[in-house]
């Protein structure tokens, strides 16, 4: 059994693909894998019965598997006809976050990191992403989140506005006016020694 990582040579992405002897089984030592049981018996029911000997998918077995973070795919060949077939083991659908990315959105949610959830997948023995290639997962959350955040600001300020409109809440442009309450804060710290942040945070809240 061979492993490449050919990450240095497309992307940051860590892509490990695994070939297997014909003497040799997948089987052998497979750590587990993240999988989708109904997309997974789904490709695995249109695979058999394949032409033209009508051979099954027991007659099939895995020569090839091809990781990407907790992306895997497998090849299998049949030993009766010599076809080849891949099977994906989780869905991927366009213009929705793929499984690297759902993880790194539930890490940033959770406050955990990538060594934590390496840890976690670590002792539950399900091969993880290295960090270059979490840490591109998470920049495209992180922007994923600012443009959702921004959108629902602009909603509730919308929506507000109506409010204020019916209510005839406005000044003499007729531009609405919506009562806020605002407050700030920042850290400080002694350690023998006085300690400011030059940042903080605020929070606008709406008064209703």
């Amino acid at each position: 059994m061979c492993s490449k990582d050919v990450s240095a040579v497309a992307s940051p992405i860590e892509i490990v693909e695994t070939t297997v002897n014909t003497a040799q089984s997948l089987y052998t030592g497979v750590s587990l894998r993240l999988a989708d049981i109904g997309y997974l018996l789904k490709q695995i029911a249109e695979i058999s019965k394949h032409p033209p000997f009508d051979c099954t998918f027991s007659d099939m077995y895995p020569i090839h598997e091809y990781k990407m973070g907790l992306k895997t795919k497998i090849s299998f060949v049949c030993k009766m006809c010599n076809i080849e077939r891949t099977i994906h083991l989780i869905e991927e659908t366009d213009g929705e976050m793929d499984i690297n990315s759902v993880l790194a959105l539930a890490t940033v949610s959770t406050g955990s990191g990538y060594s934590t959830i390496n840890e976690m997948l670590s002792v539950l023995n399900v091969p993880f992403m290295s960090n270059s290639t979490y840490q591109q997962h998470h920049e495209n959350v992180a922007d994923i989140i600012e443009e959702t955040a921004w959108k629902v600001v602009e909603e509730a300020g919308q929506e507000e506005a109506r409010i204020a409109q019916e209510l005839g809440e406005v000044d003499e442009s007729g531009i609405p006016m919506i009562t806020v309450v605002a407050d700030g804060v920042w850290s400080k710290r002694s350690y023998f020694v006085n300690y400011n942040a030059s940042s903080g945070i605020v929070g606008l809240y709406n008064w209703c």
